[in-house]
């Protein structure tokens, strides 16, 4: 966290660069809306954090398609432990789930 003395420190050149930039961006955005709005019309456009967040996607990854999430890999269920169940299940149909994966050691 920044403190009175520290904020001293910076010249007022860095603080103007700053600013400067932060417009910039907050002006490019909004004309980036205001251009959207007109297409889209003035019910079905996209909302301002939509759009933000797309031109975060394109600063960060260079790209408009959506970063894909790693698909959970099951790990239980192959045609090796399926078939083992089936034959845990004809010997002993009352075996709780628990019980029976415990004993098969399935997770």
């Amino acid at each position: 966290m920044f403190t009175i003395s520290s904020w001293k420190d910076i010249r007022k050149n860095n603080v103007y660069k700053l600013f400067n930039y932060i417009i910039k961006i907050i002006v490019l955005q909004l004309g980036l809306f205001v251009r959207v709005l007109s297409f889209y019309g003035r019910n079905n456009h996209p909302l301002m954090l939509a759009i933000r967040r797309i031109v975060e996607n394109f600063e960060s990854t260079f790209s408009l398609y959506n970063v894909q999430v790693p698909i959970r890999q099951r790990t239980a269920r192959n045609n090796k432990n399926i078939a083992v169940v089936q034959a845990s299940v004809s010997k002993d149909r009352n075996l709780s789930i628990p019980r029976r994966s415990q004993e098969l050691g399935l997770p």
